[in-house]
């Protein structure tokens, strides 16, 4: 009790000194965890190598340094800028640096920035709520660019009801989401030269029929193809050195990789290839009339929300060394039925939420943690059987799974999170496979033992007074 009586005191201090702290900028008390400060910049130093972690508001006019006492600056971490409303206009050197992700979005003030010649920026610097800032424009396409380049980043298209876009020879970066939600793009060419494509390019675009992809690409973010379900041709230049293209699938050009599919046009099952490994981010997000995936063995990684929005997906089959269901993993997955993991240890946030049809889930004797809202609003799920080595449920894991009607608790279960089986108004059974030593906890500092031994006193328990507003939670010892 102690400690978390001190735990709450250290945090009500932390958030005093910090509204005492507070500017009208972007700086907070986390600054104070940043690093050392030169000129308003903090920064942190390794290997005799510069990276500005944070910004304290001192000038409107930002200059970032070539160097900071005698150490080169090589990086700016992400989002040092982000949701800074003081800055008119910020300016980067000509040396070699790093900008990471969404670093100026959200700059309300933000009016000029002038990217240094061998500035190496994450493609969503800038594109979001900038409304103050000043583009240079070419055909129907808003650039930022630098001191010689005026248009070495396309970053929003003149409005969102253009058909095609012509994109100057001399850009090299496609910026985040720079053609989002454009529904009435067709067809898309990104001319050679191009060499970063980034996140949500032209996801939504519903109309989009076509896009070509040169040679000089070498990274290309999440998102390019999702939503886009009229998309059935895509070139990529054979030349290229980074990326091939398969079927209706992206991969690394090693084939190791699966970086994104697009809406197949025939066939409603698709298998991936033995020789993936890893399937990135997003890669099937929004995808129509894909019904069955199959992964193999061969897969080891799948990346966040793999087939989040899926809504045609009905069966999902993953392979034996796959351990970890990343958050949102089948997320909004409406038609999913029943999905095979035979060796997953952990599943992740959210990684089934809202799939209104899931039945069966094919448990992992593996298994061993299942996290907060992971069967978050399953209608469809009846029976579930937790096996006996998973030790924790989280908050509200079975939350409005409405259907549901009897659960067995597994011998190793040793945490229950809040409202875990809240608005399960058909929940009539709960077993605990080992029902003594729990412990019911309620807000901060209250407890009370409680026989788990009855099964229907257990889901009467569940469903009321484990619910949002108590806050209460079950452990074992």
């Amino acid at each position: 009790m102690k400690r978390r009586i001190a735990l709450l005191l250290t945090i009500v201090l932390l958030v005093a000194v910090g509204a005492l702290l507070l500017t009208g900028c972007s700086w907070s008390i986390f600054d104070l965890f940043r690093g050392k400060k030169y000129e308003g910049f903090y920064y942190q130093a390794a290997n005799g190598q510069v990276t500005i972690t944070g910004y304290s508001c001192e000038n409107q006019h930002v200059v970032i340094p070539e160097t900071i006492k005698g150490m080169p600056v090589v990086a700016i971490e992400r989002r040092v800028f982000f949701m800074d409303d003081y800055i008119v206009s910020i300016t980067f050197p000509d040396s070699n640096i790093v900008v990471e992700t969404e670093n100026l979005c959200y700059c309300a003030s933000l009016q000029t920035v002038v990217l240094g010649e061998n500035t190496q920026i994450g493609s969503d610097i800038i594109g979001f709520d900038c409304e103050s800032f000043v583009y240079n424009q070419y055909g129907n396409g808003l650039y930022v660019g630098t001191a010689t380049n005026p248009y070495h980043m396309l970053v929003l298209p003149v409005n969102q009801q253009i058909q095609d876009i012509s994109i100057h020879t001399d850009t090299k970066v496609i910026g985040q989401a720079a053609l989002i939600r454009c529904k009435e793009l067709v067809t898309i060419a990104f001319p050679v030269g191009v060499t970063t494509i980034g996140n949500s390019v032209t996801k939504s675009c519903e109309k989009l029929e076509y896009m070509s992809i040169p040679a000089s690409v070498t990274s290309i973010g999440y998102g390019l193809f999702s939503g886009c379900h009229a998309l059935s041709n895509v070139e990529l230049s054979q030349e290229n050195e980074h990326y091939k293209l398969e079927g209706n699938a992206l991969y690394t050009k090693d084939g190791t990789t699966l970086v994104e599919y697009y809406t197949p046009q025939q066939s409603t099952i698709f298998t991936v290839p033995n020789s993936v490994k890893e399937i990135a981010d997003f890669a099937f997000v929004d995808i129509k009339n894909l019904e069955e995936v199959v992964l193999p063995d061969n897969v080891e990684t799948l990346g966040l929300a793999v087939f989040r929005e899926c809504h045609d997906l009905k069966k999902a089959t993953l392979g034996k060394n796959i351990k970890i269901l990343e958050l949102g993993t089948f997320e909004e997955c409406r038609s999913l039925v029943e999905v095979e993991m035979p060796s997953v240890e952990k599943i992740r946030q959210s990684a089934f939420s809202r799939c209104e049809s899931l039945q069966h889930v094919g448990w992992s004797d593996n298994l061993r943690v299942i996290e907060l809202q992971t069967f978050f609003v399953c209608p469809s799920l009846t029976e579930v059987v937790i096996p006996d080595g998973v030790t924790s449920l989280g908050f509200q894991v079975f939350y409005e799974c409405t259907s549901l009607k009897t659960v067995v608790l597994g011998r190793g279960l040793r945490y229950i999170g809040e409202t875990a089986f809240t608005e399960c108004p058909a929940l009539e059974s709960v077993t605990f496979v080992d029902p003594t030593g729990w412990r019911v906890h309620t807000g901060w500092f209250l407890s009370s033992k409680k026989d788990m031994s009855d099964p229907q006193a257990n889901a009467e328990f569940l469903r009321t007074y484990n619910g949002y507003y108590s806050g209460s939670y079950l452990t074992k010892k």
